[in-house]
Formats: C-alpha cells, structure tokens, sequence
C-alpha cells in the first residue's frame, strides 16, 4: 500500500475516471443482479425496483442515464424480481427470474423500454413451477432458460432447462414440450447457463458439489462430457456454482463458493477438472469478507474475473490462467470500493476494450439504489527495471513499450519512495519508434514506479534499494562503518563479520549505529569496532528481514 501512486489516475483495477462520476454511473432506484452490453454501447442492468418489480434501466457508454429509455431511464414490468438477462439482435430485452406465482417466467421488453406484448400474454410467458435464474439466446433466436423445478419421478428439485420459440411458444423440439429435467438428488439446481459456439447448452449450479451439466441442442445429455453429461468437483471445499462463462480455449470457467468464501473451478472440454488451475481445478479466496461471487468472466487472454458478494465493499477478483491472484489488478489482485453502508456487485461484464464494469446495488440513509460502475484492466504500456536492487546512489534503467502509441502521447514516470506522502515525476524519459520507451532513474528508498499515457497509467514495478556500507581500518585494532542512506538509520544494527572457508561469513560484533552526519548525497550513520588483523577478512553487513520494509541487506567490501 505504500506504492499507490495516488487515485487521480486509473490502473487495472481503479475505477475509470472517465466513466460517470469518478467511474460511478448515475443511480437507480432498487437492486441490480443481472448486465448486459448492446452493440452500441449502451449498458443494461436488471434486477428490481420497489415496490417488487422487475426492472431494467439503460445507461449510455459514458455512465448516464438513457432518459430516452423507458420513464426518464428505466423499464419496469411485473412482479418480481430479474435473475438473468440477454438481448436480441433486434434490440428487444429478455430477462427472467423470481415471480410471486413461483413459475419459471420469461418477461420481454421492447428496445425503448416497453412490456412487448406480442410476446406470450402481456410480454410475459409462464413455463412450469419452480425458480428461473439465467436465460441466453441461441443464434436461431430461441430462448433457453435454466433453474431448477420438481421433477415429477423423483419428486426432488431437478436442474431444469427450458426453451422457448421467438414467439414466447415452448419448443417441442426440446426434451418434453420444451422442459428438459435433470435430477441429481437433494438440492439439485441449475444458476448460470451458457451457450457453446457448437450450439451445446452448458449450465452451472449444484447437486452434492459444485455441478456443470452438457446438453446437446435438441435437449439430451451430452454422453462425451464429464460423467453421462455431468461434471463435479469438490476440490479446495467448493460446493456450489452461481456463475459460468466460456474461456477462449474452450474451458468451463464456473464461480461460485466454498463454505463462506468465493470460489473458482475451471474444467477442460470433455468435462474434467483442469488440473492447472488452482488446486486440483480450483481456487477460492475470503480476503475481506468476500463470501461467494456472484457472477464471472473471462477475458480474452483467459484472466478471470469475478465479483464478490460480501457486505463490507463492493469487491473484484481477478485470477490469472492458472487459477492464482492476479498481482497486475488492484491490491494483489482485489479491487475494492466502498459505497454506501451496505453494497456487493452482482454482476460484472466485459467491453470491448477490455474495461470491466460491475453492477450491483449499495444502501445509505437516502434509499438502496442500483450500482453501475467502470474498471480499468489493462495497463497502457509495458514497464521493467533493471536491475530490481540496487546500491544507494546509485542508476537504474526502466523501459517499456507503450501497447496502443498515440502520436504526441509522451510517456512520463511516476514514483512513490517509503518517505514519500505523493507521488513525483523523477525525470523524462526517452522514446522510440514502436512505442518503445526508456528512463534512468535514481531511487533514494524502495520505489515503486509507474508510466502514465495520457492519463493512464500502467501496473507498477518496484525496486529495492540497499544503504551504501562502507568499512576502512582505523588501526591495527579498529575499524570504522559508515552508513549512507536517504534517511537517518541511527538505532539500526549494523553487523562486524568475518570469513572462514568452513563457516562462510559470521557475526563477530554487532553495534547500533549512531548519527554521523549530512551530505548532499544523503544521510550519514556509523560506528566503530574492535578487531584485529589477525581475525580478518571483514565486512560490515546491515540487514532487512522484512522485504516490504524501506530499504534491502546492505554490505560492505571486505577488507583485511
């Protein structure tokens, strides 16, 4: 924490500055658990207004309120509350989730914000009794809707997955009359779906474990999947499974948690647990009261995102392929904000340009409002130093190449030193063609250092710095220390060794050092030692345990 460079500028996990206000998005009324994008641009969020009614409000790319959409921004129907949502290539929004008759219902609003009543009665189609919590749309524009209902053999609640025609009809092409159950035993359910390029239907939830099922697209279970069409994994405690998302190479990303703390499973293809991520095929985290996570996505280099519900902040994760922190994002690879008294995000998506959005809700004394908000996730350029320790006073080279150069767009460093309350701008740097830039810089403490592009900033690299020691005899008997650094060490310890071909180098003495002065070059401590010839080589050692702390091991050359 003692490297941020100041929240003025936007790093993969910051909020974006350019979005609504400060990266927060004009409020709505009521609680949001569902997002879509519309290829304009504009982003939709779902869930409910009060009184309990389903709700949809459309903000513009820039975060503001579409006041063209719907009443002054937001579309409401019947009672209810909305789980899952998708769009149509005709702009027409289909969302589905809990009702107070308890059927698995399909609600369909026009692309202005109005209940289409040319879909099934009123904009409203009913299928059979149970809990619906996700819905997706097939390039035929067939509406495929999983959640969990009786099933009428086993009398338990089953993994159930519905599909309708256009029109709102069921499609008697799938399974029984458009239904298709899957019982698993007690507390089976279906709560995320998704659907494959090769028109298979995937769905996430839970049976005795955390459960990924595969049909093929008229209904019947997939049998080169998993186990007969099933999947399950219980590794690293999950046990549940409350969002799914398809990575780039084809694997099964599904999130949910494990006991009171979010979780991440990853499966091959063919259904198996992926045995490179995390441990055993998953992962999961509770840093900061994260509970589960509620939604996830994968991004186009495979890194995962997900947000946490949990009621201290409103929290992204975001993984690396391999199922660990990304350390690139946010604080090792959390993000967190807080808004409100009470707030969690419910649903995260991904522009194309890579930037994440969340949406959620968050409470204070004025109401529950909506929550929309905009994340940075890549870094403008690339940074490295070399070398990543080095002696006080001394230079090292940072370089990178900026990934998008914009003419004119200079590159300028900023750094953050242990003593420092603000970040600086050390010096200029000097570009090339291709984007490519460099710097020389010299840090007086652990420095962690950034290059901005217009505004942007990238991930940061830190570099260690070690006091400079330096040892002389005095006489046959003695010899001096000094220490120089960019801070007073006075009270530090500062170790007398010698070298012994059996032992390598040993404490002999050890001394805190004291106040020897200031130069222009930094600040003087030392201290003088008894030892004799006969017992050399020497060298005077300071050292640092603790690797976040302020400054590296240093030591000296030996002597005799």
């Amino acid at each position: 924490m003692l490297f941020l460079l100041g929240s003025a500028f936007a790093a993969p996990g910051d909020l974006d500055p350019s979005f609504g206000t400060d990266g927060i998005a004009e409020a709505t009324p009521g609680i949001a658990n569902a997002m879509a994008l519309q290829p304009d641009g504009t982003i939709l969020v779902a869930g409910y207004t009060l009184p309990l009614n389903f709700a949809v409000a459309r903000y513009t790319g820039e975060g503001r309120l579409d006041r063209s959409f719907g009443t002054d921004g937001t579309a409401t129907g019947p009672s209810g509350t909305v789980l899952g949502m998708a769009v149509q290539t005709d702009g027409k929004i289909v969302v589905t989730g809990y009702t107070p008759d308890e059927s698995m219902s399909v609600v369909r609003f026009t692309a202005d914000g109005n209940l289409d009543t040319s879909f099934g009665s009123g904009g409203v189609i009913r299928g059979p009794q149970g809990d619906a919590f996700d819905v997706a749309l097939q390039a035929d524009g067939k509406i495929v809707v999983a959640g969990g209902s009786v099933d009428p053999v086993s009398s338990l609640v089953a993994i159930t997955v519905l599909r309708f025609e256009p029109d709102g009809t069921p499609d008697a092409g799938f399974g029984s009359n458009g239904v298709v159950r899957t019982p698993l035993g007690l507390g089976s359910n279906a709560r995320a779906l998704a659907l494959q390029p090769d028109g298979k239907i995937v769905v996430a939830g839970a049976s005795d474990a955390l459960t990924i099922v595969r049909y093929e697209s008229d209904g019947s279970l997939d049998q080169t999947f998993g186990s007969g069409g099933v999947a399950r994994t219980t590794a690293d405690g999950v046990t549940s499974a409350e969002a799914l998302a398809l990575g780039p190479n084809g694997k099964i990303v599904a999130a949910g948690n494990a006991g009171l703390q979010l979780a991440v499973a990853q499966f091959l293809p063919d259904g198996r647990p992926d045995s490179t991520f995390g441990y055993g095929g998953a992962t999961r985290n509770g840093t900061g009261g994260m509970q589960e996570a509620s939604d996830v996505a994968v991004d186009a280099d495979g890194r995962i995102v997900a947000p946490a519900f949990g009621p201290t902040a409103l929290t992204l994760v975001r993984f690396r392929t391999d199922g660990s922190l990304d350390p690139e994002f946010g604080d090792e690879g959390i993000s967190s904000t807080k808004m409100g008294s009470f707030a969690h995000w419910s649903a995260v998506a991904l522009q194309p340009n890579g930037r994440i959005l969340a949406a959620g809700s968050s409470s204070s004394q004025s109401g529950t409002n909506f929550a929309l908000a905009r994340f940075r996730a890549t870094s403008p350029t690339t940074i490295a130093a070399a070398p990543v320790v080095v002696r006080y006073g001394s230079t090292l080279d940072l370089s990178g190449t900026a990934l998008d150069p914009a003419e004119g767009a200079g590159v300028q460093i900023l750094a953050r030193g242990c003593y420092q309350p603000l970040g600086s701008r050390p010096t200029a740097t000097h570009e090339g063609p291709g984007g490519k830039w460099a710097a020389r810089v010299t840090p007086r403490s652990r420095t962690g250092y950034r290059a901005e592009i217009l505004g942007e900033r990238s991930v940061s690299v830190s570099v260690q710095v070690r006091p400079r020691v330096t040892i002389r005899r005095l006489a046959h008997s003695r010899v001096r220390v000094r220490v120089q650094f960019g801070r007073d060490l006075t009270g530090e310890t500062i170790r007398l060794q010698h070298f012994r071909s059996l032992f390598g180098w040993t404490d002999i003495r050890r001394h805190e050092l004291q106040r020897a002065g200031r130069s222009s070059d930094g600040v003087l401590a030392g201290s003088t030692f008894k030892a004799l010839r006969r017992d050399g080589p020497f060298r005077a050692l300071i050292r640092q345990p603790n690797r976040d702390a302020c400054y590296a091991d240093g030591f000296s050359r030996p002597i005799r």
